[in-house]
């Protein structure tokens, strides 16, 4: 049988679809024709070839799929996480209670100053300073509006005397602070003032001064880079501004620094990774978009 008879039966033979008769014919041409044994084996390791392409297609499309679902995942998580904080920084915000008539009693021993508290206060925050010379405690009452609902209540507080030598009620409405507990009558014609700390707005302002220098390096050092690595670098300082917006609003003011600054870090980076998991989606897309 011709060469070329053999060579039009060796893609039939080779996905075994002649008859016996046609592949022993076949099978012992090969054996004596080196140059038809040779096209044979080219396309066997053609058609491996092949298999090999599609199987490496299949593994890059199942890594992509995995990739953007991952990257999906993340960004619903960091979301919702985001959404979260802001919902409990908003029903957790303090409620400031004005001192009033009935609000506290006051209880003394030899060695304690206990301090009473009426149902409308559940929580309430202390701080200490120094002031020529006299430890002055501070004692700040509040509620928040989850305790309202489930009718919270602080019970009281002990202050040990050797401790502190003034006790103040910090909200007083716009008066001086209210004293409680002053045995050496240091404020006998009045209290100090309180105010409300200020510190938020300077990161606010040195926040919005990184997001101007982050823009300006990128329009002008940083152009080449791409630009999902450039929105992740403004998101830097975005996101603390917008964290701070939505746990302050426009009050920067806070009498509760240390919860207000946790809820906005915390809130400012579930934020910043939101922004981060969409550029990671965004990006894999682009990628895909080029390899077809």
């Amino acid at each position: 049988m011709e060469c070329k008879v053999i060579r039009d039966l060796i893609p039939l033979y080779k996905e075994n679809m002649l008859s016996d008769e046609t592949k022993k014919l076949v099978k012992e041409h090969l054996k004596t024709c080196s140059s038809c044994r040779n096209y044979y084996n080219l396309l066997a390791n053609d058609t491996d070839m092949e298999i090999k392409n599609e199987n490496e297609s299949l593994s890059f499309l199942n890594n992509t799929i995995k990739n953007d679902k991952k990257n999906l995942v993340l960004m619903i998580i960091s979301l919702l996480v985001s959404i979260f904080l802001i919902i409990i920084s908003y029903v957790s915000k303090p409620i400031p209670i004005d001192y009033k008539e009935n609000l506290i009693n006051i209880k003394s021993d030899d060695k304690n100053v206990n301090i009473e508290f009426n149902d409308e206060v559940t929580r309430i925050d202390t701080d200490i300073t120094t002031y020529d010379g006299y430890n002055i405690y501070y004692v700040d009452g509040y509620t928040t509006k989850t305790d309202k609902k489930s009718n919270n209540r602080y019970v009281g507080l002990k202050i040990p005397k050797d401790d502190v030598d003034i006790i103040a009620y910090t909200n007083n409405g716009e008066n001086t602070n209210k004293i409680l507990y002053d045995p050496s009558r240091v404020f006998e014609n009045g209290g100090t003032v309180a105010l409300p700390r200020l510190i938020l707005g300077i990161y606010v302002r040195l926040a919005l001064i990184i997001l101007g220098i982050s823009i300006i390096l990128i329009l002008t050092f940083f152009k080449k880079l791409n630009v999902y690595n450039k929105i992740r670098i403004i998101s830097i300082p975005f996101s603390y501004l917008a964290s701070t917006f939505f746990v302050k609003g426009k009050n920067l003011s806070s009498n509760y620094l240390v919860r207000d600054f946790i809820f906005i870090i915390l809130t400012a980076l579930a934020i910043y990774l939101f922004i981060y998991s969409i550029t990671l989606y965004l990006k894999q897309k682009s990628s895909h978009k080029l390899e077809i």
